[in-house]
Formats: structure tokens, C-alpha cells, sequence
């Protein structure tokens, strides 16, 4: 028998053209089991696991929101989403209610400012693979999460992991504005940016509406992700990002010389090498299906294919239709289009 919380969902994503619309929807569907005032849901990459897309209601203001990513990045949010993701439990409780030390006392402040009582935080894991988290807020009138809230919400982990991964793979597969010249932007060691280039703008607000409330020189959650990825580990860092127009990528590496910690940041139309591995991940592509179509990418005909593969040409078709149906594209040469660039 199908999960009830599951059944719950799929009306929401079924029904869902955009991002806000998937997190409204998936909001109205929890709301009965676990009472909230507010949520957050975002999407990682599944590769990398930086944010890849996000979507907010009722939790923070723009500039609280702002400075709680700035603590999350540098380290001092006393409830981090890579610990429930890597740590024995998925979900994380934490309120004003909470012992306040000097890690912690910034987190009351904000939160005692902007009315939030406590907050309640699931990684979506699923199959081995982090793809994203959900965050939900209740304002200080009213009772803090709860044990039994905390347990609703592990049951919840895996319908709304689902739910991400299907309203990605329910996109078009295309790279994003293949016209559009990339953007650069430079991001000083405080994190705003310092200069970017004349498509930046048009770049972030494809992907990123609510960057527009932000102060022009602060950053979207996304690029703080993203950011704080090539300093974590002192080299490049990745995010590719599905939009409503088709992939792109955020790449982010360090400036020769000059201010330590300074960055260069691109945003782009995904290449079809950078698209190929989160693509095969959200899709669900298996390792032979890979393997042909890295043959196909190449523009090999389903003969050679197989013989290269020592298949039937029968077996390399039927990989073929699988690719088809998983993402949603109707031939070899929609599938090719849509991950060349």
C-alpha cells in the first residue's frame, strides 16, 4: 500500500510549472501533518552539493535570510544541512528555546528579531544521494518543533526527496540561453561582488528572481554556495542549475594574486561535459545506458555501437528508448541537441 504521505505529494508536483509552485504545494500538502508558518526548499547538486535552486515563503527577511546564508557559509549556523546529511539523523531542531553560546547567539538574535520561534530542517536523501533540503518556521507564538515533529518529519524525507527529483526531470532538457553571452562576476573576500560583467544581471534573474530585493553587490544563496565550495576546497567548485529555459552552471575559482580569497565567478549555458554527470544522476541513467550514449554524443551510428559495446543492435535500441522516456526527449537527435553546447 502506497505511504499516505506519499499520495500526498505527487498532486502537488504533478501540478507544479515552477519552483514556488512545487514548494506552495508541497507546503499545503505537510501543512495537516506538521503545522508551519513558513518553509524553505531548495535543490542540490547531486554531484557536488552545492545549492542548485531555491524557493522561500514566510521565513526570513531579505536581509536576515541574507546573513543567516553568510553564517551558513563561514560555518557558525548551529543546525548545518551537510550535518543531516551525513550524520546519524536527517532532521535538525533548533529554537530560541535552545541554550544560547557565543556559536549560537547571532542565530537568537535573528530569530528573535524576526519573530521565528523555532525551525525544523530535513536533508531530502534518497538512493545514496543528497538532492536538496526543506526548512519549515514557526513563528514564537506559538509551540517549538517537537520530537513527534521531528518524527513526522523523517517520514517525510523520502516523498519530498522524490518530489524534487521528479520536478527536475520533469523539465525540458536543454542547455539555457545558448545566445546569451556568459557573465563573470569577481567576489571579494567579504563575499559581495566587486564587478561583473553586462549579462550578469540577466543571468541571475533567470535563475534567480528574488536576487532583485537583495543589495546589488550581496549575493544569492546559490553563489554563496558555490563560493564557499572553491574556498572549502582551494580549487574550482561546480553547481549546475536546472531552469525553466534549460541548464546552466555556476563555476567559481580562485584570482592569480591580488587579495587572497578574492574569486571569479561564471555563469553559463551548461557544456555538454559539465551537464552529462548531474544529468545521469537526476535522471536515473544507468552505467550501460551511459555507455551508449557517450557513443551516441559522438555521433556513432547504433551499429558501430554496438559492435564497440559488444551488444545487439536490438539491446543498443532499447538503452536508446530508455534514455528517451527518462528524460523526456522523443528521438537521437532532441537527445543530442539538448546536451550539446
Amino acid at each position: 500500500m502506497t505511504d499516505p504521505f506519499s499520495r500526498s505529494m505527487f498532486p502537488a508536483v504533478e501540478q507544479s510549472g515552477t519552483l514556488p509552485d512545487l514548494a506552495s504545494g508541497l507546503s499545503h500538502a505537510i501543512r495537516p501533518m506538521l503545522p508551519h508558518d513558513g518553509y524553505a526548499l531548495f535543490g542540490l547538486d547531486p554531484i557536488t552539493g552545492t545549492v542548485a535552486f531555491a524557493a522561500t515563503r514566510h521565513t526570513y527577511g531579505t536581509q536576515a535570510g541574507y546573513e543567516l546564508s553568510l553564517n551558513h557559509v563561514a560555518g557558525l549556523d548551529p543546525n548545518p544541512f551537510a550535518a543531516l546529511i551525513n550524520g546519524p539523523r536527517p532532521i535538525g531542531i533548533f529554537g530560541t528555546d535552545a541554550p544560547c553560546n557565543e556559536f549560537s547567539a547571532r542565530q537568537h538574535e535573528i530569530m528573535a528579531a524576526e519573530g521565528v520561534g523555532s525551525d525544523l530542517s530535513v536533508a531530502l536523501t534518497l538512493d545514496g544521494r543528497a538532492w536538496g533540503g526543506m526548512a519549515f518556521v514557526r513563528e514564537r507564538r506559538r509551540a517549538p518543533f517537537s520530537l513527534a515533529d521531528a518524527l513526522c518529519a523523517e517520514r517525510l524525507r523520502i516523498p519530498l526527496a522524490a518530489a524534487v527529483k521528479r520536478f527536475v526531470t520533469g523539465q525540458r532538457l536543454a542547455p539555457a540561453h545558448p545566445e546569451l553571452a556568459p557573465a563573470v562576476l569577481i567576489v571579494g573576500s567579504d563575499n559581495s561582488i566587486e564587478a561583473m560583467t553586462s549579462t550578469g544581471r540577466t543571468w541571475i534573474t533567470g535563475f534567480a528572481p528574488d536576487h532583485a530585493r537583495l543589495r546589488e553587490n550581496q549575493l544569492t544563496g546559490h553563489l554563496l554556495s558555490v563560493v564557499a565550495a572553491a574556498r572549502r576546497a582551494g580549487s574550482e567548485a561546480l553547481s549546475r542549475i536546472p531552469t525553466p529555459h534549460g541548464w546552466i552552471t555556476l563555476q567559481a575559482q580562485a584570482l592569480d594574486g591580488g587579495e587572497p580569497g578574492r574569486l571569479a565567478l561564471t555563469i553559463q549555458s551548461a557544456a555538454t561535459d559539465l551537464l552529462l554527470p548531474a544529468v545521469i544522476a537526476w535522471y536515473g541513467i544507468t552505467s550501460r545506458e551511459r555507455a551508449v550514449l557517450d557513443h551516441i554524443m559522438h555521433g556513432e551510428p547504433v551499429k558501430q555501437i554496438a559492435r564497440r559495446l559488444n551488444l545487439s543492435q536490438h539491446t543498443v535500441n532499447d538503452h536508446l528508448k530508455a534514455i528517451y522516456r527518462k528524460t523526456g526527449v522523443t528521438g537521437k537527435e532532441e537527445l543530442v541537441a539538448s546536451l550539446s553546447n
